[in-house]
């Protein structure tokens, strides 16, 4: 199998819902008075958390349009394509054929 890169999508998505339900305990915190800081702020930090997480998850969409073959690669999907070189098929694949046909 490939390499995998330390970030995978699904890793990036659940940093986002992380991030958001943190978020959204903070602003709620604030807003009702827990902290001795004025009650308004818990507006721009529920703003400022959901930046962040849909920026989190625009680079999960990016993470996931680069990885897609190396993360859609399985045990099984290796096997199938080892199966197919082994008979003297050519495995199919949207790459054309470099021997010009």
């Amino acid at each position: 199998m490939t390499q995998r890169s330390g970030w995978r999508p699904e890793h990036a998505v659940l940093l986002a819902l992380f991030t958001a339900a943190v978020d959204v305990l903070l602003a709620l915190l604030l807003l009702i008075g827990v902290f001795p800081v004025s009650r308004w702020v818990g507006i721009p930090v529920l703003i400022g958390g959901a930046v962040a997480a849909l920026a989190i998850l625009a680079y999960s969409r990016k993470l996931r349009r680069e990885q897609r073959p190396e993360w859609l690669e399985t045990q099984a999907w290796r096997k199938g394509l080892m199966d197919k070189l082994h008979e003297g098929e050519e495995p199919r694949s949207g790459k054309s054929d470099p021997r010009g046909g």
